[in-house]
């Protein structure tokens, strides 16, 4: 439990930029929730290799694997350490209504509504990512992995605001976009950084071959 606790604490710093961020402020963000912001700064772990590459490493490791709508309900929570700067933010996340249409691995069951914690936040027009995890779409269809719900009440490891919901695998890699009738796989092949919601950093290639992975075994 102590090792979740330092997970969440640690996913992201809401601090000033340091050599080891980057600033990216010529990449378009898509307005959303919150509307557009000026500039993005990309955590270090952006330019960390990914832990799971494949759609089966990525099963092996994730608890719930579902098809859900996003809803236009976000909000950052953020995290508050009483013994360093208490009035200023140290973590925190985007929380998000996430309604289930189908489950393909775990006991979520579909058509419930579950909060659902993504690896952003935003705070005086910027927005701070962790991984190269950009905003997701209202009321677009995603396949989401995600991890086991937190506990229903705030304690030592689940911080308020925090509480009953689920943190998304493994950052990008842990969300698809699920295409409409509207738009074929081979329109998709050309979708930019933007409309699959990826970072600068984030490794397109890879995420195109996942991405290709996760249709076909869970939308085929």
């Amino acid at each position: 439990m102590k090792r979740i606790a330092f997970v969440i604490a640690a996913v992201l710093l809401i601090t000033g930029c340091s050599a080891s961020q980057a600033i990216e402020p010529e990449q378009e963000v898509r307005p959303h929730h919150y509307g557009s912001f000026d500039e993005i700064i990309f955590a270090p772990a952006s330019q960390l290799r990914p832990l799971f590459t494949t759609l089966d490493e990525l099963k092996s490791e994730t608890p719930n694997v579902v098809r859900g709508r996003l809803l236009n309900d976000a909000e950052i929570i953020f995290q508050f350490n009483d013994a360093f700067r208490p009035n200023h933010p140290t973590a925190g996340h985007n929380a998000v209504s996430l309604e289930i249409i189908e489950v393909f691995q775990g006991n979520l069951v579909a058509g419930e509504v579950v909060r659902i914690l993504e690896p952003y936040v935003i705070r005086d027009r910027t927005l701070q990512t962790f991984a190269d995890y950009l905003p997701s779409i209202p009321y677009q269809e995603y396949i989401f992995f995600l991890g086991n719900q937190l506990a229903d009440t705030a304690s030592e490891y689940v911080p308020p605001g925090y509480e009953s919901s689920f943190f998304v695998r493994e950052a990008y890699r842990g969300r698809y976009r699920v295409l409409n009738n509207n738009i074929n796989a081979l329109e998709a092949q050309n979708f930019d950084m933007n409309e699959l919601s990826l970072g600068n950093y984030a490794d397109s290639n890879e995420y195109m071959s996942l991405w290709q992975e996760v249709m076909s075994a869970f939308m085929n």
